[in-house]
């Protein structure tokens, strides 16, 4: 029996237990990571989880992802046992964002695809929203607060397409949208490409709405559309969400400045009417990725097809005024 095949029969079996129902709403709001493949949502996860001021999901914690709450329970009696580490052990090594080690930090992709019945980060249509289990799933997320009296953080990138729709599930919420220079944003997914697969041609990663449209293009105006189509529907998902749920993190910034970034995390919270503190947490060294690692006319080749899709996404708006 492999690993994936023990993991579905031990979900399969806690799938209909659920976490006791508090006798007062004790949950947190939770945050959300958001944004572009390899804009830096990992490094935004690690170093956030590494403050310790949230719940995060562990590569242990990822294995049940019927229920968070179990997952962080087992978590916490194995590492009162002695059996596991502390979370002081946390790596911030990756490889398109999976880690190794079982206290480092996990996409939580098998949790969401659970409730959202998907594989991909990918925009859902109507009927995959209509399927989806979201009010269970918007539950799960807010009870490993439970334990801990800490508001949970994860990725979410896979319900970034379709904000105007997921935000009244998680109203006390905060999205945390990281963006980076396209650039650096498409090179790496050019990359990606050629380490996953062997081969440009090969899409990887997020389907934004145009991806059926986007699949028969060259592989350099795929990956272009891939990133602007992604941030295009992002940010007019946030537009329709109060400020006070959202704060665009640079990547740049975050590299630079991670404590500048906390504490206007920090200070989100504080209009939310939560106080979280920093004061115990360590300035870490966060090592920027923005170098030129392609062929500067590769490079140039994407640059020029994420610019073209801007300058008609702007033509068209102007043709509707």
């Amino acid at each position: 029996m492999n690993e994936l095949t023990r993991i579905e029969l031990l979900n399969d079996a806690l799938k209909h237990i659920s976490a006791p129902s508090p006798t007062t709403d004790t949950s947190l709001p939770n945050a959300y990571i958001i944004g572009c493949p390899r804009s830096g949502t990992t490094a935004l996860l690690q170093w956030l989880a590494s403050t310790k001021i949230w719940d995060f999901p562990t590569n242990l914690m990822a294995r049940f992802s019927s229920s968070p709450y179990i997952g962080l329970l087992v978590q916490q009696m194995l590492q009162d046992m002695g059996a596991i580490g502390n979370l002081a052990d946390i790596s911030f090594e990756s490889e398109y964002g999976r880690s190794k080690k079982t206290l480092d930090t996990n996409g939580f992709f098998h949790f969401f695809r659970r409730y959202l019945h998907i594989n991909d980060i990918a925009h859902l249509t109507e009927s995959q929203l209509y399927n989806a289990s979201v009010t269970e799933m918007f539950k799960k997320l807010k009870e490993p607060s439970q334990l801990t009296s800490k508001p949970f953080l994860t990725k979410a990138l896979m319900l970034q397409y379709n904000l105007p729709f997921f935000a009244p599930y998680c109203p006390t919420d905060l999205f945390l949208y990281i963006k980076r220079d396209p650039e650096f944003t498409m090179q790496s997914i050019y990359q990606a490409r050629q380490n996953e697969f062997g081969s440009i041609h090969t899409w990887w990663s997020a389907k934004p709405a145009e991806y059926d449209w986007l699949k028969n293009k060259t592989p350099i105006e795929q990956i272009a559309g891939q990133v602007f189509f992604t941030e295009k529907a992002i940010e007019a998902g946030l537009e329709v969400i109060n400020p006070k749920h959202y704060l665009v993190i640079n990547y740049t910034e975050l590299v630079q400045q991670p404590m500048l970034v906390l504490n206007r995390i920090i200070e989100k919270y504080s209009q939310l009417g939560v106080t979280l503190s920093a004061g115990d947490v360590e300035q870490s060294v966060l090592i920027s990725a923005d170098t030129r690692k392609i062929d500067d006319e590769i490079l140039s080749a994407l640059l020029a097809a994420h610019e073209k899709f801007a300058h008609s996404e702007t033509e068209s708006h102007l043709k509707k005024i």
